[in-house]
């Protein structure tokens, strides 16, 4: 897969769940996959394989938006969740490929389902009164479906729901007909974890591990003397050796290179994933200077250093 992955933007969650138990180096499920995107470490995607029907919204806590109403008053006007008042720009967009999946309404509900579901609990995906969100470039869109009818409208208007306001008929272009606000994630929509989502997690436990290993008293050596350069160097070059790493096709393993540096953590100390991926290139340089600097020792002093 690691020749495909120069060429991917997305994983499926099975999929993901398989990289992250390579790079962690321990059992990960796609129910784990879901976990972590509903404790907000990942964020999960939608890969629109159709067009799309999308209108950008604002979504606010309806606390800063009407700060006069008491917040204990909610319940008594059905408010859902946190109390978020939507408003919605027009014109209608059409979109598809991929986009970010927002949290927030049907969307969350949906995940949570699919939990509970892995997780062997007595659920079913259920149908939610609310809409289905996505974003990109820090902007929330809503997903719209177009009726079959017009006749629908008057049922759709009962639909009370505070938290899309009031579920109602948009007439987005007389000419284009009526649409309303989608309650699923459609059909040719598949669920998956971008590449980018994937590789900002990394970076957190990368981050995590640093402070892990300063915490606990661990020597961090991101820019050593050049004697313990090369000795790091060395220690990198056995260790890529163990792992069976080509240096000059898996230079861009991400894998193997968070495999060496869990490693190099058993030898007490810390080293970069960056710093680690840049050294790579520079050990076979390194390793054929340790073998000159071998070769032009007497016999007796090299004996003397194996020895010790």
């Amino acid at each position: 897969m690691k020749n495909l992955m120069k060429f991917k933007s997305w994983l499926t969650i099975d999929d993901a769940a398989k990289y992250l138990n390579a790079l962690l180096s321990e059992p990960v499920e796609p129910k784990d996959i879901l976990q972590l995107a509903l404790d907000n470490h990942i964020t999960l995607s939608l890969n629109f394989t159709e067009i799309v029907s999308v209108m950008e919204v604002s979504i606010k806590p309806f606390s800063e938006v009407h700060p006069e109403f008491p917040s204990d008053n909610y319940d008594k006007v059905n408010f859902k969740d946190d109390s978020y008042q939507i408003s919605t720009y027009h014109p209608l967009h059409k979109i598809n490929g991929l986009w970010d999946l927002k949290l927030f309404g049907a969307g969350e509900a949906y995940i949570k389902s699919r939990l509970l579901i892995s997780l062997n609990k007595d659920e079913q995906l259920k149908n939610s009164k609310s809409s289905i969100y996505i974003q990109r470039d820090d902007k929330s869109y809503r997903l719209y479906e177009k009726l079959e009818s017009y006749d629908e409208e008057n049922e759709l208007l009962l639909l009370d729901s505070f938290l899309d306001n009031v579920v109602k008929v948009e007439n987005i272009n007389p000419d284009d007909g009526y649409y309303k606000p989608m309650p699923n994630i459609p059909s040719h929509a598949i669920l998956v974890v971008s590449l980018n989502s994937l590789k900002e997690f990394e970076r957190k436990l990368e981050n995590e591990n640093l402070h892990t290993a300063k915490s606990k008293g661990l020597k961090y050596d991101d820019k050593p003397n050049s004697k313990v350069h090369s000795g790091a160097l060395l220690i990198i070059a056995a260790l890529a050796h163990k792992l069976g790493m080509d240096m000059d096709s898996d230079v861009e393993n991400q894998i193997n290179i968070n495999k060496i540096n869990g490693l190099i953590t058993d030898f007490g100390f810390t080293m970069k994933n960056d710093t680690i991926k840049a050294r790579l290139s520079e050990i076979p340089e390194a390793l054929q200077n340790r073998s000159k600097d071998i070769q032009g020792r007497p016999l007796k002093e090299y004996k003397r250093k194996q020895i010790t």
